[in-house]
């Protein structure tokens, strides 16, 4: 059964986890691989090395799945110019990018940029920094709620929120 095609489909739509029983052939297929992380974001996990490795196709799966971020190439996850691409296809990678890259102001403006509501996963400082507050309300005036309530008395924060609301 587990080089049977139309077999081997209907279980990664189930199940992400089959992923680990299906035939060889189906690791060789990137469209395939593609499609079972599509249903299943963890079936990234499973994937062979050189998918973990390969821009393109974590650039393609990023978009429904921020987390695959934990298991990409390491190299890769130290990549600033990757990781920049990666918060502009889904902002909620910023939940998952390394440490060290936590507190760049760049990456977090670009995450909200591309959703709002990724203010969630800003830290420290930035969380106060009125340019990507603004950014975000304007991308999603829903990511207002995630804001201090010290930083809604701004101006021009409020004056953002009122500005968005209309729209």
């Amino acid at each position: 059964f587990k080089e049977d095609n139309e077999i081997v489909h209907e279980a990664i739509k189930t199940d992400g986890w089959a992923l680990q029983f299906v035939g060889n052939k189906f690791f060789k297929d990137p469209e395939f691989l593609f499609l079972a992380v599509k249903y299943h974001g963890y079936a990234f996990e499973l994937l062979p090395k050189k998918y973990k490795k390969d821009k393109t196709f974590i650039e393609k799966c990023i978009k429904k799945h921020s987390y695959i971020l934990r298991f990409i190439e390491p190299k890769l996850r130290l990549n600033y110019l990757f990781l920049e691409k990666l918060v502009k296809i889904n902002g909620y990678c910023l939940k998952y990018i390394p440490n060290e890259f936590k507190d760049d102001v760049n990456l977090a403006f670009l995450a909200v940029k591309q959703n709002g509501l990724s203010i969630c996963f800003v830290e420290g400082d930035l969380r106060k920094n009125k340019e990507i507050i603004i950014e975000a309300i304007k991308q999603n005036r829903e990511s207002y709620d995630f804001v201090d309530n010290a930083i809604k008395l701004h101006k021009d924060v409020s004056a953002a929120f009122m500005q968005y609301s209309m729209i």
